[in-house]
């Protein structure tokens, strides 16, 4: 993986369990400046079927991803039920199962113009180590 993505340190956006609990649990004191986040899970949907997911993670699997960028706003909001703009005005935290898609995800958003994002390296394994707490999942809830 390279560290160094169009002029934007990699390992600068990379996100520890501590802070992203934080956020996910909306804890204001261990992190004063709350931003407006988005958790992008860029698992395949049959592995979060299988392992769960982080709460209120929304899914881009990899593969899709590019794709899922270049839709339509009409299509976009179709697939995944929120206005693609909504995306640039959070911080986007992206996961896998053990790290390397979610940098290739950043990647790509980066590409895009997205560049409010941060790396969740650990991803699921790091996260599940640590307590975090894992929906289970039906279809219905991959979806905002």
């Amino acid at each position: 993986i390279h560290s160094v993505t169009m002029g934007i340190n990699m390992l600068e956006k990379v996100i520890c369990f501590e802070e992203l609990s934080a956020l996910v649990n909306k804890d204001l004191i261990s992190n004063k400046k709350l931003p407006k986040f988005l958790m992008v899970d860029v698992r395949n949907p049959g592995e979060i079927e299988k392992h769960g997911r982080i709460q209120n993670s929304i899914n881009f699997p990899l593969k899709a991803l590019e794709n899922i960028l270049k839709m339509s706003e009409e299509a976009f909001f179709d697939e995944m039920g929120f206005k693609r703009g909504e995306l640039g005005q959070c911080l986007l935290v992206t996961h896998c199962r053990s790290g390397p898609r979610a940098f290739k995800a950043v990647r790509i958003l980066v590409e895009y113009g997205y560049t409010r994002c941060r790396i969740y390296s650990g991803s699921m394994l790091d996260w599940v180590a640590n307590g975090g707490l894992v929906d289970t999942v039906t279809e219905e809830n991959t979806k905002l």
